[in-house]
């Protein structure tokens, strides 16, 4: 493998973890948003 390639492999290698990790610590946080735009949907039709 010439110097070319080794790098394509490392950035891909990387932009893909990081890819994957953002995704995983994206999960819960965008759960939890889901849940607190409920309640508040829920206290906004209590109110009208």
């Amino acid at each position: 493998m010439d110097n070319f390639t080794v790098n394509m492999v490392v950035v891909y290698g990387i932009f893909a973890f990081g890819t994957l990790a953002f995704g995983i610590a994206l999960g819960p946080i965008l759960r939890r948003l889901n849940k607190l735009r409920d309640k508040l949907d829920a206290q906004a039709s209590h109110h009208s």
